[in-house]
């Protein structure tokens, strides 16, 4: 059974598939191939299918034709690779229905493997087995094949007649070779696919790529409403990158384009103009929108999950709009509350018709899937100005990026409640390899930190006396790198010394810590009235000494850190 992934961001470099010469294919694979059109080059796509080096019983093949004129024409190109089960499927033309295409090849794939190919890619021989040794070994990978565009009118004889032993660079060594601009400079700018980057989406192109069938279907297939050219793969690659797939891309699944790239047509650079306005609501990115305050999108790009629970409405409404009141305008308030609720008609109609904001009824609030990032604010905590711009600086840091940011609440009673800040995929990736913890989990795979509330701007909202009134906290976007000025940024350190035990243990210990933190800020206050340190020395030795062993071990460097 493929793997589940253990690894953060993409380093795809860290995994390894089978060996090319021992593997022992087993899983069916379903190439669709999106055609409209255009005969002469499908001809010579099947012909290279026909040649693949995977096994022909294990290989489906379906044309997704998306109205072409001549269907008999068609059906006779797919009947003439008897050997592989291939077949063809039609859909009516509503003008260009690529996506839509897809789809419907989707749907009817047997194979548990797809790979997607269009009809003026003829594929290397190896290309279906380059693609499948990566799905045989782990989940939740999207694997992305090469291109080179050529000027060449080969047969498909010719293409037979070289066979899976060989290779096609034969039939194009006359002719001029040019590999995709876009595509290639992606690659060096992310260190071929392995940087923390997160726009690493922008490469897949729907012409040559494959994932498996549970992966696509979970995040929705392609997005039917594009009906023009240009963008509906880039729309998809940003939901699978958001939903904490790893792309891996695999030189060996290669194709040889039929013609210049689509870009260098001017009807098609129109068609992407007005595509790009589309894309700007749907992929939830700076380099794809104008991230200016007071724009909003269909699609946020970060979603704030507030734990209302019973609170009564007017707090809830003064933690809303401690969110909604943040220098970050793109984002959504995602609002829980508990079933029953006595406000919540009163919460629907004060908060929930606010564009930006979502009720939910439920025990746990849920971020939107296609969210890149997400915060979470515990039961009463509530953000001061400035905070959500320190968060996501710190948390997206080029420098020192996190998956999970973990921060304290200032001022927050002792129950070890604590907020944190998460990239998307992380979570979503963390989910799939730790069910019960996905926020522990996203922290093992992608890196963590713990923080201060103080530092970052969560603050309980029961110690805000005004909460209409605006925030006096500084905040100091910087600040994760070192200990907090108050006890909740030392708690935080300590939070994070205990970060890889198990959650429930962990959070038994933070409350414990919390309430000996809040007995010695009391102390603080009694030593400094009545002038006796002393006693405050004194009386701090006893409370450490009356907690348990384990938690004795875990604070010994933060009561040092006090008594200094």
């Amino acid at each position: 059974m493929p793997l589940p992934l253990s690894v953060g961001w993409n380093r795809w470099d860290t995994l390894e598939p089978p060996a090319a010469e021992s593997w022992v294919p087993q899983e069916v694979v379903t190439v669709v191939v999106t055609h409209y059109d255009s005969i002469r080059s499908l001809g010579l796509v099947l012909a290279g299918l026909a040649v693949q080096t995977y096994p022909p019983h294990l290989l489906q093949i379906i044309v997704a034709d998306d109205g072409s004129p001549d269907l008999t024409a068609v059906e006779a190109a797919a009947a003439a690779i008897s050997e592989i089960d291939a077949h063809v499927l039609v859909q009516e033309r509503r003008g260009f229905g690529a996506g839509r295409a897809r789809n419907m090849g989707a749907r009817a794939a047997t194979g548990s493997i797809l790979i997607f190919l269009d009809c003026d890619m003829i594929p290397e021989p190896r290309l279906v087995e380059a693609h499948a040794r990566w799905h045989h070994a782990y989940q939740d990978l999207v694997t992305l094949g090469f291109r080179l565009h050529v000027r060449a009118e080969p047969t498909a004889e010719a293409v037979l007649a070289e066979g899976p032993s060989n290779t096609l660079a034969a039939l194009f060594s006359d002719c001029e070779q040019v590999a995709p601009a876009y595509i290639e400079g992606h690659m060096a700018r992310t260190d071929v696919l392995t940087s923390a980057d997160d726009d690493l989406f922008r490469v897949l192109a729907s012409g040559n790529f494959a994932l498996k069938a549970t992966t696509y279907w979970r995040v929705g297939g392609f997005d039917e409403s594009f009906n023009q050219w240009g963008g509906e793969d880039t729309e998809l690659g940003y939901r699978l990158f958001t939903d904490g797939n790893v792309f891996v891309p695999e030189r060996e699944a290669q194709c040889w384009h039929l013609g210049e790239p689509g870009f260098d047509d001017p009807t098609k650079q129109r068609s992407l103009r007005d595509q790009r306005a589309l894309l700007a609501h749907l992929i939830a990115h700076c380099g794809f929108r104008r991230c200016l305050p007071g724009r909003t999108y269909a699609r946020s790009r970060v979603a704030v999950l507030v734990k209302g629970d019973q609170l009564d409405g007017e707090t809830l409404q003064g933690i809303v709009e401690s969110v909604l009141s943040q220098d970050v305008h793109d984002l959504t308030v995602i609002l829980q509350i508990m079933p029953g609720h006595p406000e919540a008609r009163w919460i629907e109609r004060q908060l929930g018709r606010d564009l930006r904001v979502e009720v939910q009824t439920g025990p746990i609030p849920q971020a939107p899937a296609a969210s890149p990032l997400i915060v979470s604010l515990p039961h009463g905590a509530r953000l001061v100005s400035g905070a959500l711009h320190a968060i996501l600086a710190r948390l997206c840091s080029q420098e020192d990026p996190v998956g999970i940011l973990h921060i304290t609440v200032a001022g927050g009673r002792p129950t070890g409640d604590i907020a944190w800040a998460a990239h998307g995929r992380a979570l979503r990736r963390g989910q799939r390899f730790n069910a019960d913890d996905a926020v522990a989990a996203a922290g093992q795979l992608f890196g963590e930190l713990w923080v201060g509330g103080e530092d970052y701007g969560v603050v309980d909202m029961g110690s805000v006396t005004d909460p209409a009134a605006p925030a006096t906290v500084t905040i100091d976007a910087a600040a994760g790198s070192r200990p907090g000025a108050g006890y909740a940024g030392e708690l935080a350190l300590v939070a994070g010394a205990m970060s890889r035990l198990p959650a429930r243990r962990r959070t038994q210990l933070i409350r414990m810590a919390a309430v000996a933190i809040k007995a010695v800020e009391k102390l603080d206050a009694i030593s400094a009235a009545s002038r006796v340190p002393k006693l405050h020395a004194h009386t701090r030795r006893r409370i450490a000494n009356s907690l348990p062993e384990p938690l004795k071990r875990l604070l010994r460097p933060l009561w040092h850190k006090i008594n200094a």
